[in-house]
């Protein structure tokens, strides 16, 4: 009796983390069933689905940002540790139970495979969870960078709206370089000391009088 109780005992080869059981007491399975999978919490990988566009421009170990999605935002660290050779067509029907797909997922559209490796377990991260992820593909130092909000793309070339010495409105073409989520680099247009203004409340118009907030 007893060595056909342990007959039928699994193990794993890894301590790890039971994420999804796939059977239940009394069930029939075959010696290739798959009974659970098994998450290393000393690892949090995220699945990243790229379009072929944006991942021309990723390369293995290039910094990643993670973000939860949602009122508690924190932002985490990675690396991209895998970049798949070919395009697929998402399967919206597939369940990820051991990582966190990112929001630019979409059914129907080319995407190209990638996993981000966290530099440390966020402890915080729900298998399956939907993030987003912001990979680093250049860097520039000593630029000016200012929100992406504040930029007008209603023109042939996109323009700020500034505060003059009058105290008024003042329509400011400039040329866009590096864009990032969070900062845009302004290549000329702008200089140190400029008063932006952000995401205006009303429209405005040149010489129209501003309110220092």
């Amino acid at each position: 009796m007893q060595q056909q109780l342990g007959d039928r005992l699994v193990t794993t080869p890894t301590n790890g983390i039971v994420l999804k059981v796939y059977v239940k007491n009394g069930d029939g399975i075959k010696t290739e069933s798959n009974l659970l999978t098994l998450g290393d919490p000393s690892k949090e990988i995220i699945r990243v689905q790229l379009t072929t566009l944006n991942a021309l421009q990723v390369k293995i170990n290039q910094i990643a940002r993670i973000s939860i999605i949602g009122p508690k935002s924190q932002t985490f660290t990675g690396r991209i540790i895998s970049l798949s050779p070919k395009a697929t067509v998402p399967n919206t029907s597939a369940n990820s139970s051991n990582s966190s797909e990112t929001s630019s997922s979409s059914g129907g559209q080319t995407k190209v495979d990638t996993q981000v490796l966290l530099d440390r377990p966020s402890n915080t991260l729900i298998p399956g969870s939907i993030v987003s992820v912001e990979i680093v593909t250049a860097r520039r130092q000593n630029i000016i960078a200012i929100p992406p909000e504040a930029i007008q793309r209603t023109e042939a070339q996109p323009f700020v709206w500034i505060q003059n010495e009058r105290g008024k409105a003042k329509k400011q073409p400039i040329a866009v370089g590096l864009e990032g989520l969070q900062q845009v680099e302004v290549a000329s247009g702008l200089q140190a000391g400029d008063k932006l203004v952000i995401a205006p409340s009303v429209p405005l118009t040149p010489e129209t009088p501003l309110i220092a907030k």
